[in-house]
């Protein structure tokens, strides 16, 4: 049975639910699934929250503990920075940030910074979002001198941008690459640490 708790009062059984079904990517309305619910009560001995306990009481304290998680792997690292724009289902236009470290002994670690709708996809809105999500990264002030690289597709406007972005982050390159997804961004490492070892 599905129980709705008091959100003021934190449980750890739900922030730790909560960080399970996050990290395994299922999605928290799995929860109002009988079936679900009842397998995970025999076995845990718990009440299984509403989804909506988690969104309101807890996913807020998974995310800032996340970021807690990736500033301080970060640290002083140098570091590159990819920005990739797509269009969902309803015709909205979602940004990915997403950064990774430059490590000289090894690859480094890449994450998930950012994800945010723009009003419409240009120079200015990619400009600011690369800022502001640096300074998600760096809330005290961002380390300009640490972004060295900066990935994207060749669409005029992310070009303009790195040009733009030149000016307040001057030890960065703009790499312009057409096999930017996800899935070749190990195959490019390499080379991101040759360039770093030239920079250093």
């Amino acid at each position: 049975m599905i129980t709705q708790t008091n959100t003021t009062k934190k449980s750890t059984f739900n922030m730790d639910l909560c960080k399970a079904l996050l990290s395994a990517n299922i999605t928290l309305n799995k929860l109002s699934n009988q079936v679900f619910q009842n397998f995970l009560e025999l076995y845990t001995g718990k009440e299984i929250p509403y989804e909506t306990t988690l969104r309101k009481g807890y996913i807020d304290d998974c995310f800032i503990e996340t970021m807690e998680k990736i500033r301080e792997y970060i640290s002083d690292h140098k570091i590159w920075i990819s920005i990739d724009e797509t269009t969902d289902a309803e015709g909205r236009f979602i940004a990915n940030v997403i950064i990774g470290t430059l490590e000289t002994e090894k690859f480094g670690k890449i994450f998930l910074l950012n994800t945010e709708e723009l009003e419409k996809a240009n120079y200015s809105t990619v400009s600011k979002l690369f800022d502001k999500s640096l300074s998600i990264l760096w809330p005290d002030g961002i380390k300009h001198d640490n972004v060295l690289l900066f990935l994207s597709d060749v669409a005029p406007y992310m070009v303009k941008s790195g040009q733009t972005l030149n000016a307040l982050y001057s030890k960065m390159i703009h790499v312009t690459c057409t096999a930017h997804n996800l899935s070749h961004y190990n195959n490019i490492m390499c080379s991101y640490s040759e360039l770093y070892k030239l920079y250093f």
